[in-house]
């Protein structure tokens, strides 16, 4: 079966979960591969069209305060409106903007910038983005002449070392080497910026929950085979350690469907989301699980009978 059949036969109940067992392995790993690729996809399509309103407010508000062109200058990325003036924009999901056109005793509030989610620091030196994953900073983004900034760091940060970081950035000297390519040198309008950040937006959500899907179902299924193996050692097997993998992996095919939902349509669950699908994860397995040890032992009977009465 291919892995629409195998989907769909996944969602329906666990009568199709005795084939499944025996797929090879290469089948089962691509298949896992595209459901979490399509839910990707739909997180991505959903984030895009759900901040449309939002994306209004911000263009709108954006070319108040910026202006509706940015000028791509030798010295920087320039706001059309008073470029050598500091200042900021809120962003929806708790995130904020920070234009730093003035870097001479830049400092920000710790009540600024605490609790957002993700800090944008777009300086005459540097341009930066900061992501807050729960207790911890990273930089996920950044770009400078002089610094060569890599695209992202593997540095897990606390608050204290992103805040330095974002004043040591933002304090860097207005450089005059900034180069842009061919078509985007006589200056960009704030439209075309915002689109490319909806959709850097829509993508970013798109890619991390693809990972955060991927990782999360291969080690939670791989911690649930030891566990299994670990109870059971010494008892008689009904299945393989291969195969009982398999089962676990397509259980969470129609648990993915539903917790990448959440994040897609931008539900309140979306930060409850591994505790969602573990518990989605769990109960749906239990209950392939029961009806596959119950199909073993009628057709264990079964075959006892017919040897009894042969």
């Amino acid at each position: 079966m291919g892995f629409l059949s195998s989907f769909l036969g996944a969602c329906r109940g666990p009568q199709i979960f005795n084939d499944l067992r025996k797929y090879s392995w290469g089948r089962v790993i691509w298949h896992f591969f595209l459901i979490c690729f399509f839910c990707s996809i739909a997180v991505g399509i959903g984030n895009y069209m759900m901040i449309k309103y939002r994306w209004r407010a911000i263009y709108n508000n954006f070319n108040e305060i910026f202006g509706k062109e940015l000028i791509l200058d030798k010295s920087g990325i320039l706001p059309q409106i008073s470029p050598d003036v500091n200042r900021f924009q809120e962003l929806p999901n708790n995130s904020l903007l920070i234009y730093v056109g003035n870097n001479q005793n830049v400092d920000f509030a710790d009540e600024m910038l605490r609790q957002r989610n993700l800090i944008f620091l777009w300086g005459r030196g540097a341009c930066v983005v900061f992501v807050r994953n729960e207790k911890f900073w990273q930089r996920v983004a950044g770009f400078s002449p002089e610094e060569n900034l890599q695209q992202q760091s593997a540095d897990v940060l606390t608050y204290e070392k992103m805040k330095e970081q974002l004043l040591y950035f933002a304090k860097l000297p207005i450089s005059d080497k900034w180069s842009y390519p061919e078509e985007y040198r006589n200056g960009v309008t704030s439209y075309q910026v915002l689109v490319f950040a909806r959709m850097s937006y829509a993508l970013g959500k798109a890619v991390f929950y693809f990972l955060f899907s991927f990782l999360l179902t291969f080690f939670s299924s791989l911690f649930f085979m030891l566990l299994y193996w670990l109870f059971s050692f010494g008892r008689p097997q009904i299945f393989s350690f291969a195969e009982l993998w398999k089962v676990a992996l397509y259980a969470a095919f129609p648990v993915l469907l539903v917790v990448n939902a959440f994040p897609a349509l931008q539900l309140p669950g979306a930060g409850f989301f591994e505790y969602l699908f573990l518990l989605g994860w769990v109960g749906y397995l239990s209950f392939v699980l029961k009806y596959l040890v119950r199909l073993f032992n009628e057709t264990k009977s079964e075959n006892n009978r017919r040897e009894t009465n042969g």
